[in-house]
């Protein structure tokens, strides 16, 4: 009977994490989909890409950078995501190609860059470069 209930209360905590939207099922499919992730930078092509990947920074707290970025969008649309720990720090949905950059004062080491695609096709390219004072 208490495993019943346990599992009744898990199922109840799902379904509202669920609702609520911090708990996502999403179907993640990627044709010819190219990574290079190295310190401060990542390049990523694919030629059909649905779904979400993260990938993680360590960047100096305290120090102002500048993210850049290269987005080309030949189909659909690209998401991205920049955040350090609980703050979200830029967003923006990409459905033509476009390049710019964003700055900002690193208020923690680790940061996290959430890449959204909806059935999309084509590549980006981004890199946080430390400001000089």
């Amino acid at each position: 009977m208490d495993e019943l209930i346990g599992l009744l209360i898990f199922i109840i905590i799902g379904f509202f994490l669920y609702k609520k939207g911090i708990l996502k099922f999403i179907d993640v499919r990627k044709n010819k989909y190219f990574h290079n992730h190295r310190r401060n930078k990542l390049d990523i092509s694919y030629e059909k890409f649905k779904g979400s990947d993260d990938y993680y920074f360590f960047l100096k707290k305290s120090e102002p950078f500048t993210f850049q970025f290269d987005v080309i969008v030949e189909e659909g649309s690209l998401t991205l995501e920049l955040r350090s720990m609980k703050d979200l720090l830029y967003t923006k949905t990409f459905t033509a190609d476009e390049n710019g950059t964003f700055t900002f004062t690193a208020t923690r080491r680790f940061h996290t860059l959430s890449v959204e695609g909806h059935d999309t096709k084509g590549s980006c390219h981004m890199k946080f470069l430390k400001n000089q004072t």
